[in-house]
């Protein structure tokens, strides 16, 4: 499948999630001249559907908080793929950005505590970079304010 047909997939599934949520979005992605070979496209659908529903949810404002906070109504939802080659395997990179509040690392950490992820001892050892990368590990309503934009990188090999 194309890059385009993806992007045009994902973005027909966010249209409709704003706008049950009632946020109003821009949607932008790049310009490849890349497949996405089914045997990685299928398993990641519902995960990139996922993380998007989740940038709408939880990092978009409302459109009137936004105005309120010096943005424009429109959350902005960016996608983008690539693939590259290491030590002669396929790496496919997929990002998934947005505008909005961000995520808190702090609260990330606690709920992979909670579900036994990782030991509360270890927080120290924990970046605030590698608390972040634990929102992979967890499927997690995490609706709060934070002042740091989102952005979601999975690696699948």
């Amino acid at each position: 499948m194309s890059y385009l047909a993806v992007s045009q997939i994902l973005k027909a599934e966010a249209m409709v999630h704003a706008q049950n949520a009632k946020k109003d979005i821009v949607w932008s992605t790049l310009e490849r001249d890349l497949k996405l070979e089914p045997d990685v496209w299928k398993p990641m659908r519902p995960v990139l559907s996922h993380l998007i529903r989740n940038s709408i949810d939880h990092g978009l404002e409302q459109n009137m908080d936004r105005v309120q906070k010096g943005k424009e109504a429109q959350g902005s939802v960016f996608f983008d793929y690539s693939q590259t080659l290491h030590s002669g395997q396929a790496w496919h990179e997929f990002i998934i950005r947005d505008d909005g509040r961000g995520m808190e690392a702090d609260k990330i950490f606690l709920r992979a505590v909670r579900l036994g992820l990782v030991a509360e001892e270890q927080e120290e050892e924990f970046s605030t970079s590698e608390k972040l990368r634990l929102i992979l590990c967890l499927v997690l309503p995490l609706a709060k304010k934070s002042a740091k934009p989102r952005e979601e990188v999975l690696v699948w090999m």
